[in-house]
């Protein structure tokens, strides 16, 4: 990686990649929207550069994150190494696709997604490498991977539909 920017959010250090989704006011939103607590059990899909992850651990939550994009995961890794002295939970970063990267008897207090929510034809796709179009492209009605989420989410919940957020 090269001289890539970085930032304090909550006295996390947080550093960027280029080729992963920068927080913006939809990432803050949400990190300021989740409810977590000591030894909760948590699970965020599309963890980016793992900022609201590793929040949810500095408050002591049990987090396993994950992301489809192989930039984002390593990135992930670099910011819990960076931050590992304010995590007071566990931490576990996995590479996959929504719940894929979890076996069916996972369930957990709190679930937390920021999904890819903008409708966008294949002409609209930005291009180059493509993790920028998976980042925020939900398809033609921007609600592909929401509804893909919808369908498998409440089998991984403790308590159905008490723990999820999700911005859009």
């Amino acid at each position: 990686m090269s001289a890539n920017k970085s930032f304090t959010f909550k006295d996390l250090t947080i550093e960027l990649h280029p080729e992963v989704y920068e927080p913006a006011e939809d990432t803050y939103l949400l990190a300021d929207s989740v409810v977590v607590s000591e030894g909760n059990s948590v699970f965020e899909v599309g963890s980016g550069c793992g900022l609201i992850a590793l929040y949810c651990a500095s408050l002591g939550a049990n987090v396993i994150c994950c992301d489809v994009n192989p930039f984002a995961v390593e990135l992930i890794k670099k910011n819990f190494l960076v931050n590992e002295s304010l995590l007071k939970g566990s931490f576990d970063v996995r590479i996959g696709d929504l719940f894929s990267v979890l076996d069916s008897k996972n369930s957990f207090d709190v679930i937390i997604f920021n999904p890819p929510y903008l409708p966008t034809s294949k002409k609209e796709l930005v291009g180059g490498s493509g993790w920028f179009d998976k980042a925020v492209s939900g398809g033609l009605n921007g609600l592909e991977v929401i509804e893909r989420f919808i369908n498998q989410v409440s089998g991984f919940l403790k308590k159905k539909w008490q723990g999820l957020f999700c911005v859009q």
